[in-house]
């Protein structure tokens, strides 16, 4: 089954972007971030077969993400501005209150 959702182009692009370089297609790229987040109880999946849906430990949900970034390649673009994610700007935080002076 398909489905169409409207979303911003700079979003749809940007989606597109991250799955690109994590070399997954933006379907699988989305099936993945689904998968981080807990669904409420009132919205949990459906049981199969009588069992309640498997639920997957931190470390299933984020292997295909480790290593899909060789942090030994240089940035093609060391000019353009590095992506703002909620863990840098938590880490950043975090360092902030630890006294680390960033720019």
């Amino acid at each position: 089954m398909t489905v169409q959702v409207e979303i911003k182009a700079e979003t749809a692009a940007k989606l597109q972007a991250i799955a690109a370089s994590l070399r997954l297609s933006l379907d699988a790229y989305l099936e993945k971030v689904a998968e981080l987040v807990p669904l409420p109880e009132t919205l949990a999946l459906p049981e199969t077969n009588g069992q309640p849906a498997a639920t997957k430990t931190p470390y299933e949900l984020a292997k295909d993400f480790i290593g899909a970034i060789d942090s030994s390649v240089p940035d093609p673009d060391p000019a353009a501005r590095p992506h703002d994610t909620l863990l840098g700007r938590l880490v950043a935080e975090k360092l902030k209150k630890q006294g680390l002076q960033l720019p």
